[in-house]
């Protein structure tokens, strides 16, 4: 690849920090004032790195190392980094001096052509856009319109599911951890297991809506069984509920067509998006819904403004994601996506089938996970078994005397022990891709031994093949460790900076 651009630097953080030390710096400032906690954790795992230029596919650290990123803001990254068309937008929308920020005095002239473009583009050709400023709040909006366009309460959503951590797309989200903290969340909530049709058909009777992913992307990349969203969309349409597509990380050509709805055919009540809306470059989100339910819910004097958001709609937000939108077309990312991950699919089942480490890899377009096993059963009672030999006297003969609670702590101990044992197997995975091989991949909100792959859509053929190479030569290292079957690494290419731009 060409030289690496020069560090980018802050003159007056140099001053203040004395050293001039830019990563130093930003480091301190992110344990202090942004998550202790976290800082610790990003410490631990070598992932406190601090990037200074981003293009494309590449992220680059202060002194100069390239990085491929295939997390992408978590899918938010469609388009690369600093797509030059998206910032040519921004730049161009602040040029020309209009208006960004007019909500509710006016008629936003930007905002209201994202909303008939959105429309025109949306599955079903739904008719009414509420903008926002995440998926969380997207979700939220969603909730709202159908509660209170069907006058019911009952919401409906699948397990492992992820919607977000505002306190109703909480309600919703099938992963309980999440939301535990912050208990009680709403109520009248019920949750049935994804791909199940005979279950979702004993609640959804009365029920405002039913929100599901149509792929579950924190859930670990998991696709739906065939026939399933299309008999869902057809028992809420029986049962009088919002079908409700929560298409967030799905949308917009990540999984190989414009909106996942499309690969089954649906026309959903509700569609979320947010993330790639505007190429990861600003916030915003947009709720688009079927007239019919609009109306309902907000088609009065007294009900126009019941859900409102102060910066959703605004002007600029919404000519980022006009030009974003014009580059997902132009460059028929949606295509190039479904074409590019089947190729990366292939490679990967490829290098990960001779070890047993491994469990599954998934996937559909550019939404991709490897799942590994991280079975550890025993390790505990080896490892306890090792430290009592080696105690002098040889223990082993206490333990039958130890209280039961005692007994029963040390269980339970141990089975959280080889739990975390499992977990850290696809950290560690993580960790050596970017160590080794400069390829950037993170955990699954949902499950820890999840490894999610989801790169900008503009990856090349050539960026692919070389990160099935790091995996291959990662599952090599770790199997002279594991003692597992061993596989040759190939050979790593040099980063390719290239796209089809």
């Amino acid at each position: 690849s060409a030289a690496p651009p020069p560090a980018v630097t802050d003159a007056t953080d140099a001053v203040a920090d004395g050293a001039g030390d830019v990563v130093a710096a930003s480091r301190r400032r992110f344990r202090d004032h942004v998550n202790p906690s976290l800082s610790r954790l990003f410490a631990a795992h070598g992932m406190d790195r601090v990037f200074t230029r981003a293009e494309g596919c590449v992220l680059t650290t202060a002194d100069g190392t390239e990085y491929l990123d295939l997390v992408a803001g978590y899918g938010a990254v469609s388009l690369g980094h600093n797509h030059p068309r998206v910032v040519g937008g921004l730049r161009a929308f602040l040029e020309r001096g209009a208006p960004v920020f007019n909500q509710y005095i006016s008629v936003p002239v930007q905002a209201g052509e994202l909303a008939e473009r959105l429309s025109a583009l949306s599955p079903g050709r739904l008719e009414r856009v509420f903008f926002s400023n995440s998926g969380a709040e997207a979700v939220e909006a969603a909730l709202k319109v159908a509660r209170a366009g069907t006058g019911r309460t009952r919401l409906v959503h699948a397990d492992n599911s992820y919607h977000g951590k505002t306190m109703g797309a909480l309600s919703v989200t099938g992963r309980r951890a999440h939301g535990r903290a912050f208990a009680p969340l709403l109520g009248d909530v019920v949750s049935v297991p994804y791909g199940d049709a005979g279950a979702l058909a004993h609640v959804i009777e009365g029920a405002a809506a039913f929100v599901v992913e149509p792929v579950q992307g924190e859930g670990g990349v998991v696709l739906p069984p065939p026939g399933y969203l299309l008999e869902a969309q057809r028992l809420c349409r029986r049962a009088g509920a919002a079908f409700v597509l929560d298409e967030i990380q799905t949308g917009l050509g990540r999984t190989g067509t414009m909106f996942a709805a499309a690969h089954d055919g649906l026309e959903p009540d509700v569609v979320c998006l947010a993330k790639s809306l505007s190429g990861g470059l600003v916030p915003i989100a947009a709720t688009l819904v079927r007239a019919g339910l609009w109306d309902a819910a907000y088609g009065s004097t007294d009900r126009a403004v019941l859900h409102s958001s102060t910066f959703g709609g605004g002007n600029l937000a919404a000519a980022v994601a006009l030009a974003a939108l014009d580059v997902v077309e132009e460059e028929n990312l949606p295509e190039r996506a479904g074409v590019t991950g089947a190729r990366l699919r292939e490679g990967l089942r490829a290098a990960c089938a001779p070890y047993g480490f491994v469990r599954e890899v998934r996937g559909i377009g550019l939404m991709n996970a490897i799942e590994f096993d991280g079975d550890f059963s025993g390790a505990a009672g080896a490892l306890a078994d090792e430290l009592l030999t080696r105690l002098p006297g040889d223990l082993h003969g206490l333990v039958d005397w130890l209280p039961d609670d005692v007994r029963t702590a040390v269980r339970r101990a141990g089975e959280a022990l080889e739990s975390s044992l499992g977990d850290m197997l696809c950290l560690r995975f993580a960790a050596q891709l970017a160590r080794d091989h400069r390829m950037l991949t993170f955990v699954t909100a949902n499950s820890n031994r999840v490894l999610r792959i989801q790169p900008p859509l503009t990856l090349t053929a050539r960026q692919a093949d070389s990160f099935v190479a790091a995996v291959s030569g990662v599952c090599a290292d770790l199997a002279l460790h594991a003692d597992t079957v061993i596989a040759p690494a190939a050979p790593l290419p040099a980063l390719d900076r290239r796209t089809t731009r």
